[in-house]
């Protein structure tokens, strides 16, 4: 009978191409970042226990590199559960006997989703610590160094705005410790299995939504960042432009030369869902003299509005907060 189950998830790296070479070193920096979470950060497996989990790249094994020729950074996610198929409650769908044999497997799958689900989240912090710097393609989850299944890629738009960000000078992107992001979490009891039940877990669910499999259509990042952004700044349904303008600065500083991008974020988020704004149909392949207009207006409102998300959530977690709040003081 097998004593352990070792998981291990293959992760392979999107490098910085060309246009985006000047990157590599924050890149790197980012992925060095992750490797520091190597025997710091316990994986929970519901019913069966809490597991150390070990971070590296797979720099010296020929076998796992081979498998992702166009990757020069495979990250590896590994732990070792001790096999309590025969101890732990297993239900089967049809109430029907289950043999040993299908218990091992239906365990198997639970430990497996599990952990690639809790994998998924630790990427989603690397993205608020280092934003962009993690990118993956395509990966895979061997049990006892056998494939059993396949790891999702992870695109998120945090890499392509990180050169404009910069040139617009607001809001700042900061690096963090992803171990800081994780305690943060962990300390504060959030909690990725639940529906959100406060402003700042309802903003970290949402930020979720930003990371998918492939890149998609930029108006689903615009949506669920702003859910993200007034649920942090916004009160109340009135003037919520305004109120997202007033708050973020005194969160992350005036802005000064990029105050008709943030409006103009919002502006165009209200044009689209109101219908004031022509679209392009779906599947659009034609030329239009339009289309790059519009792609350069959703670019920017996106950018912009997954970025004070972004660093919102920093500064929130740099504080050690659960929460912001705002109040007005009549000046004497």
């Amino acid at each position: 009978m097998q004593e352990f189950f070792d998981l291990t998830i293959c992760i392979p790296l999107v490098p910085a191409y060309t246009p985006q070479a000047h990157l590599s070193e924050y890149i790197n920096k980012g992925i060095e970042n992750i490797l520091t979470l190597d025997k710091k950060i316990e994986i929970i497996i519901p019913d069966i226990g809490q597991f150390k989990m070990n971070v590296f790249t797979a720099t010296d094994d020929p076998g796992i590199k081979n498998r992702f020729p166009y990757s020069d950074n495979i990250l590896l996610f590994q732990i070792s559960i001790p096999n309590t198929a025969d101890k732990i409650e297993i239900y089967h769908s049809h109430n029907e006997i289950i043999s040993p044999e299908e218990r091992i497997e239906l365990f198997k799958l639970n430990i497996v989703e599990e952990f690639k689900h809790q994998s998924f989240h630790l990427l989603v912090f690397s993205n608020i610590a280092f934003p962009g710097a993690i990118k993956t393609r395509e990966g895979l989850v061997l049990v006892n160094k056998e494939i059993i299944d396949s790891f999702p890629s992870i695109y998120s738009i945090h890499r392509e705005s990180l050169d404009d960000i910069k040139t617009l000078k607001w809001p700042t992107y900061k690096t963090l410790s992803i171990h800081q992001v994780c305690q943060w979490f962990e300390s504060n009891h959030f909690s990725f299995r639940t529906h959100s039940k406060t402003k700042v877990a309802r903003a970290l669910n949402a930020f979720t939504y930003l990371f998918k499999h492939e890149p998609g259509n930029m108006a689903f990042d615009l949506f669920w960042s702003l859910i993200g952004v007034e649920a942090l700044y916004c009160s109340s349904k009135d003037s919520i432009s305004e109120q997202i303008y007033e708050k973020v600065q005194l969160v992350l500083g005036p802005v000064t030369e990029s105050k008709k991008k943030i409006k103009g974020m919002y502006n165009f988020r209200s044009r689209l869902v109101h219908g004031d704004l022509d679209i392009p149909p779906n599947n659009f392949d034609y030329e239009d003299t339009d289309e790059e207009k519009f792609q350069t207006e959703m670019f920017e409102a996106t950018i912009m509005a997954v970025a004070i998300l972004t660093t919102t959530l920093q500064e929130i977690i740099i504080k050690n907060e659960t929460d912001l709040k705002f109040k007005y003081v009549l000046e004497k």
